[in-house]
């Protein structure tokens, strides 16, 4: 019968140390391999590599998503809006105000500072009055709404509420309630922009200002009003970056 002996402890660590070195040698082992082995082990590896890039951030692309919330934060804008019935229809409007036969046109200008708050992903913040409002609330909400394929923020939103109704000539055009502002961001312009000095230079273009209006119905057996709403467009605005308010 033979019977197995103790290895000495040497011959035990050898076994050890040479299994670790291996572990930490993953060249080592591969040079190893049979060719078709090594050929096989490769192209894993390729794939792998390709197939965790195709979702890694661009770090360029990075940088200019940071770019074009810190331009929307770093300034004042100076925006002028202006409200109608004949402007809203010429915007593709479908709501109230959109539908009366005619209105005063009214035009509204106010200074507005943006502020992100960390942590969030798309960006948001808050949005505030530079200068106090006798129409708006100090204060609102912001958010980036859009992105490209860079996850680059391609549109904004903001909201303030608007605390009596819009009125003039005594036709009411906007109930007082949250009042919408969206623009897209100009990023070729901006990418541009961002090679030469005046990296800071931010275009949000395409201005609308919407208010949500209710889409329900009321059968007088199920009344839904208020249960749905949607956008409509009841003017527009353009906004400058004004760097020294």
């Amino acid at each position: 019968m033979v019977t197995s002996r103790p290895r000495p402890v040497a011959a035990l660590l050898a076994v050890v140390l040479s299994a670790h070195v291996e572990a930490l040698n993953p060249v080592g082992r591969l040079c190893s391999l049979s060719s078709a082995a090594r050929r096989h082990a490769c192209l894993a590896c390729a794939e792998r590599s390709w197939f965790s890039n195709l979702f890694s951030p661009d770090p360029a692309e990075d940088d200019v998503a940071n770019q074009v919330v810190t331009a929307l934060c770093d300034t004042a804008w100076t925006v002028r809006c202006q409200v109608g019935a004949e402007l809203a229809r010429s915007l593709g409007g479908s709501g109230e105000l959109a539908k009366m036969q005619s209105s005063p046109r009214v035009q509204l200008d106010f200074l507005l500072q943006f502020a992100q708050d960390e942590g969030y992903d798309p960006p948001q913040g808050s949005v505030q009055l530079v200068r106090p409002s006798t129409r708006f609330s100090q204060s609102g909400f912001w958010k980036v709404t859009a992105t490209d394929d860079a996850d680059t923020p391609s549109a904004v939103q903001w909201r303030l509420r608007l605390e009596q109704p819009l009125e003039a000539s005594g036709v009411g055009l906007v109930p007082a309630g949250d009042v919408y502002f969206s623009a897209k961001v100009d990023l070729d312009a901006f990418r541009d922009e961002a090679r030469s000095p005046a990296a800071d230079a931010l275009v949000l273009t395409e201005g609308r200002v919407t208010v949500k209006e209710d889409i329900g119905i009321n059968t007088g057996i199920f009344n839904a009003r208020g249960i749905l709403a949607e956008f409509k467009i009841v003017g527009d605005f353009e906004m400058r970056g004004a760097p020294n308010a």
